[in-house]
């Protein structure tokens, strides 16, 4: 039996709508079929995922599908590499419409540059509405406008990247305590596993090429400051236990820092209602989400850091700026 080159993880939990066009369009790539498999992910869905899936592998014999019972997209991520059979493992999201050249330019990449590991970016679409303040950026990720090696604190995205199997085998792949786990709102598990790589392999080659992108879709809910409110909040918290939970500041310094942030908060929500340059920021809400959503991820952190105070003595040690 021929192995394929590449082997496609697509973990999915009760979104079968979304997940038949992710499909359609991976099963639909100018790369030969017997270059690549498509392996799907059901974390435990409990919707119409099996039948769509099903219904594909009558068509198309490259694409297989497993059950992962351990609820948790790393959990998911893992199982992906652990029964791929192609030299590489590529992940993309449920959610996802991916290019029909989409492999075969993965392909020229590892034929030209053997990257350990490799992605680029991807952009918004929609299937409803988007609202006027809203722009494609906000839900889009583009690292280089050219073709770079990635290193320091730049990362490849979930929904876009690739990862020699063995590489991932080594290093015993995600961590099962980071990442969405449900409808739990979490991150940190791609940007860690890559932190550690580099830690310990500083050889390791990341490439990054905007000629491997993707489109990613921006549901309703997404599309709101309550959603990035809550996502910013969620980032925060998964920043902290990324870096393996540090201890932080003794508890009154912690309290201060929050009210910090609260206050330029407000002091910046405020002053962006009244003196904000219109022309540039025509929606308030634009303005919000540029200016101090972001700010929201350190109450996150810090929040994480208060809840877990009780597992072990809290000791004096700064964070890296807020």
């Amino acid at each position: 039996m021929v192995l394929p080159i590449i082997s496609v993880a697509i973990c999915t939990f009760n979104r079968a709508e979304l997940l038949a066009t992710v499909l359609e369009t991976a099963c639909n790539q100018s790369l030969p079929q017997d270059e690549y498999e498509i392996l799907v992910i059901d974390n435990n869905s409990t919707d119409a995922t099996a039948e769509v899936v099903k219904r594909t592998m009558r068509t198309y014999s490259n694409v297989r599908y497993f059950v992962e019972v351990s609820q948790g997209l790393s959990h998911a991520r893992n199982r992906g590499w652990q029964e791929a059979r192609g030299e590489y493992v590529a992940y993309t999201d449920d959610d996802c419409k991916l290019p029909r050249e989409w492999l075969a330019v993965a392909k020229e990449i590892i034929r030209k540059q053997n990257p350990e590991m490799f992605g680029g970016p991807y952009y918004a679409f929609y299937n409803s509405a988007k609202p006027l303040w809203f722009k494609d950026s906000y839900a889009s990720s583009e690292l280089s406008t050219e073709s770079v090696l990635l290193n320091g604190r730049k990362f490849l995205r979930g929904p876009n990247m690739f990862f020699r199997r063995d590489l991932l085998a080594k290093f015993n792949g995600f961590n099962t305590s980071l990442g969405m786990t449900g409808k739990t709102v979490a991150y940190g598990e791609d940007g860690e596993l890559q932190r550690r790589i580099r830690n310990r392999m500083p050889e390791a080659k990341t490439y990054y090429t905007p000629e491997l992108f993707v489109y990613h879709l921006v549901r309703p809910e997404k599309m709101t400051l309550s959603w990035e409110i809550r996502s910013a909040i969620g980032k925060g918290r998964s920043r902290y236990l990324e870096m393996k939970g540090a201890p932080g500041d003794v508890l009154p310094v912690v309290i201060l820092k929050g009210l910090k942030i609260l206050l330029l908060c407000c002091a910046q929500a405020a002053g962006g209602f009244l003196f904000r340059d219109r022309s540039r920021y025509p929606y308030y809400r634009s303005y919000l989400y540029e200016h101090i959503v972001w700010r929201l991820a350190g109450l996150g952190r810090l929040y994480e850091q208060l809840r877990r105070s009780g597992d072990k003595p809290m000791k004096t040690q700064s964070f890296e700026a807020l």
